[in-house]
C-alpha cells in the first residue's frame, strides 16, 4: 500500500498498444521482475541484471506505475522501479556477513546513489531504504574523516551525507570536538625539538586535513561550529617559522622552565648560561628562571617578538627580575 501511495504521487505512465516504446516497456518489466525473483538467492546476479535494464532502456519513464497495453484491449499495470530495486539489492549485499569494510562502504555508497536517483524521480517509497543506507554508511565515512585516517575520505563522499542527516546536531558536535582535540594535540606537538623540515611537513599534513574537512561542511548551516573550530585549528597548526634561544642572565639561574602555548618544552636541567638545543617553533613562550635566593622570575615572549631564522639571547638581572630579549642577527 505504501509503495502504491508513493508512486501515485507521480504522473502515471500509460503505454498504448501502438506506442513505439511498448516493446521496451514490456521487456523492462519482465527483466525487473526476473531480477527481483532471484534477488534473495543471488543478489549479485540481480544487481547485474538491473544494471542491464537501466543501460538498455534509457528512454523509458522509470520509478513509477506503468500501465501497458500488451494487447489492444488488455491493459496491465506494473511498478517499474529499477533504481529502487537495485538500491535495495546493493543494500542487502552490503549487509552480507563477512564483507570487508571497504566493500561494505562501496556497496552502501552505490545503494545511496541508486536510492537518491529513485527519490529524485519522485518515487518516495525509496525514502526509508535511503535513510537506512545513509545511516549505515555514515560511520564508515566518519572514520575516514579523522586526522590520522590512513585512507582519508574525499569531500564528495562525506558532504552529501552531512547535508542529508535528519538530526545533524550530534554529528556537528562530534566533528567540532574532534577538531578541538586535534588542535590541542597539534599545539602540544609543537613544543618538541623536531627539525624544521619535519615541522613543515607535519603542518602541511595538518592543513590538508583541515581543508578536506572544511570542504565537507562549507556553507552547511548546522556545521558552523565545525568551520569555526577549523579556523582555530589552522591558526594553531600552521608553521610560523623557527628560532634559536640562548639564556645569559646574572647572577645565574639554577633551573630553566620553558613553555610554548602553555606546553612544556624539554630543555637541559643545568644552570645558565644555556643554549637551548635545536630550534624552537615560533609561538607564545614563557621563560621561567629559578634562583635559590631570588626565587622564580618569569619573562613572557609573545610570538610577535620572534622572527623566523633568528637567534635570540635573553639577558638581564635575576635579582631585579628585569630581562631583555635581543636578536643576534
Amino acid at each position: 500500500m505504501a509503495l502504491f501511495l508513493a508512486l501515485a504521487l507521480q504522473e502515471p505512465v500509460t503505454v498504448s498498444f501502438d506506442d513505439p516504446l511498448r516493446g521496451q516497456y514490456v521487456e523492462a518489466v519482465k527483466e525487473c521482475r526476473a531480477a527481483q525473483e532471484k534477488a534473495a538467492a543471488d543478489p549479485e546476479a540481480a544487481e547485474k541484471e538491473l544494471g542491464a535494464v537501466l543501460k538498455a532502456h534509457p528512454a523509458l519513464a522509470l520509478e513509477r506505475r506503468v500501465t501497458v497495453y500488451e494487447r489492444p484491449n488488455d491493459p496491465k499495470t506494473y511498478n517499474l522501479c529499477p533504481w529502487q530495486y537495485r538500491g535495495q539489492v546493493r543494500l542487502a549485499l552490503a549487509r552480507l556477513p563477512g564483507a570487508a569494510e571497504a566493500e561494505r562502504r562501496r556497496r552502501l555508497a552505490e545503494a545511496v546513489g541508486d536510492l537518491e536517483k529513485s527519490v529524485s524521480e519522485r518515487n518516495l517509497s525509496s525514502g526509508p531504504a535511503l535513510r537506512e543506507a545513509r545511516r549505515e554508511l555514515w560511520p564508515l565515512v566518519r572514520a575516514r574523516l579523522r586526522h590520522d585516517a590512513p585512507e582519508p575520505a574525499a569531500p564528495g563522499e562525506a558532504r552529501p551525507l552531512l547535508a542529508a542527516l535528519e538530526d545533524p546536531g550530534p554529528v556537528a558536535a562530534d566533528l567540532a570536538g574532534e577538531v578541538e582535540k586535534t588542535r590541542a594535540s597539534a599545539v602540544a606537538r609543537k613544543a618538541d625539538a623536531s627539525g624544521r623540515e619535519f615541522r613543515e611537513r607535519r603542518a602541511q599534513r595538518d592543513l590538508e586535513w583541515a581543508d578536506r574537512l572544511e570542504a565537507c561542511v562549507r556553507d552547511l548551516a548546522p556545521y558552523r561550529d565545525v568551520a569555526a573550530a577549523l579556523a582555530r585549528f589552522r591558526e594553531a597548526a600552521a608553521f610560523r617559522g623557527a628560532f634559536r634561544l640562548k639564556v645569559a642572565v646574572h647572577p645565574f639561574a639554577e633551573k630553566i622552565v620553558l613553555r610554548r602555548e602553555g606546553h612544556p618544552v624539554p630543555v637541559p636541567a643545568h644552570a645558565t648560561p644555556l643554549a637551548v638545543p635545536g630550534t624552537l617553533e615560533i609561538g607564545a613562550f614563557e621563560i621561567e628562571l629559578h634562583h635559590p635566593k631570588w626565587g622564580v622570575r618569569k619573562r613572557p615572549v609573545p610570538a610577535e617578538e620572534l622572527r623566523d631564522g633568528k637567534t635570540y639571547v635573553l639577558s638581564g638581572d635575576v635579582e631585579k627580575g628585569v630581562f631583555a630579549l635581543t636578536a643576534l642577527d
